[in-house]
């Protein structure tokens, strides 16, 4: 049975999801680096860049390697580029993850995920 906040659909004014349908967008491999994406910082996204570099230099803090499979690669670059950059978010990104395998409609469900996860004004910051 699927788990519905009615709360948080009052309080925003739109429709409850259940929230089974969202699991069945990506399977648990992608699930998991979705959730790995969440820790990444933006160092990950050039892990060979410059700020990457000196971070390494200095402090001997390491930027995250990228996956292996590089249609994983593609989702965990799309998940941590949604999570820190939202607005910047161009058309390139988009056909990238596309032409990864996955689709558009994936797309805008792990942009609209993504926003759901971040603390509202609303809602409060615990920050």
């Amino acid at each position: 049975m699927a788990f519905m906040d009615f709360a948080v659909a009052a309080a925003t004014g739109t429709q409850p999801v259940a929230a089974s349908k969202a699991f069945h967008l990506f399977d648990r491999a992608e699930w998991s680096v979705i959730g790995l994406a969440a820790h990444d910082d933006t160092t990950s996204l050039a892990p060979d860049g410059w700020w990457a570099r000196l971070r390494h230099r200095l402090f001997g803090i390491e930027a995250p390697r990228p996956l292996a499979n590089e249609r994983l690669e593609a989702l965990r670059r799309f998940a941590v580029t949604a999570r820190l950059r939202r607005r910047k978010i161009d058309h390139h990104e988009i056909a990238r993850f596309v032409a990864a395998g996955f689709s558009a409609f994936q797309a805008d469900m792990l942009l609209a995920i993504i926003d759901d996860a971040r603390p509202s004004s609303a809602m409060g910051s615990l920050a």
